[in-house]
């Protein structure tokens, strides 16, 4: 995959754009496809083919977001993010997309859903950065700059809010409309990384 940003890939970013081959087709006059975009780097499979997987995975319908991403992940990986009514982890069948699946990292401590009676909902572990203290033995949670400079190898499936992304061996790949002004001026990349998953081999 060519590298696509500035001058000698200074800047570690591929546009999505890149991804997509002329044989693609569904991609045209498609928006809100974020999730479809991150399947297609996350997994290497074509546009189309993400985009099928995600229509049936998720319900997605063209032109509109995609709804239910963490937990459908988690559950791709053999794992359900939500309490049993004896607040049990309940586990599934792990499942497959072109002989790669996902094991969850962890989610941003601000991630963590709380229901109307103020209780944790959920098996979503907290995932924080060791090199950040905040004090009184808490740590902040991962930006998606700060996560790409400590991950270096492997391939993540980011959510942020409203929002997914794939980061492969340190470099992100995303829209290339999603990129701030510090991100362009200092390759630094503020965005909170809510939920993470690695998508691993079979």
């Amino acid at each position: 995959m060519k590298k696509k940003g500035l001058k000698n890939g200074e800047l570690k970013f591929i546009s999505n754009t890149v991804a997509i081959k002329k044989t693609d087709k569904k991609y045209k006059d498609e928006n809100n496809d974020c999730v479809v975009k991150a399947f297609m780097n996350a997994f290497d499979i074509s546009y189309d083919k993400a985009h099928s997987h995600v229509k049936k995975a998720y319900g997605r319908k063209k032109g509109k977001g995609t709804y239910g991403t963490v937990h459908g992940l988690a559950a791709m990986g053999g794992m359900k993010l939500v309490y049993t009514k004896d607040k049990v982890r309940s586990e599934c069948d792990v499942e497959y997309l072109n002989g790669k699946t996902t094991k969850y990292i962890g989610s941003h401590p601000k991630a963590t859903p709380i229901n109307s009676e103020g209780d944790v909902y959920g098996t979503y572990s907290k995932l924080t950065n060791p090199f950040y203290p905040l004090g009184k033995g808490e740590y902040a949670g991962y930006t998606v700059g700060k996560f790409r400079l400590q991950y270096t190898k492997g391939t993540y499936f980011i959510l942020i809010r409203g929002h997914a992304l794939c980061i492969k061996d340190g470099i992100i790949i995303d829209n290339a409309n999603e990129n701030d002004t510090l991100f362009k001026m200092t390759n630094r990349d503020q965005r909170r990384a809510l939920h993470i998953f690695q998508v691993i081999d079979k």
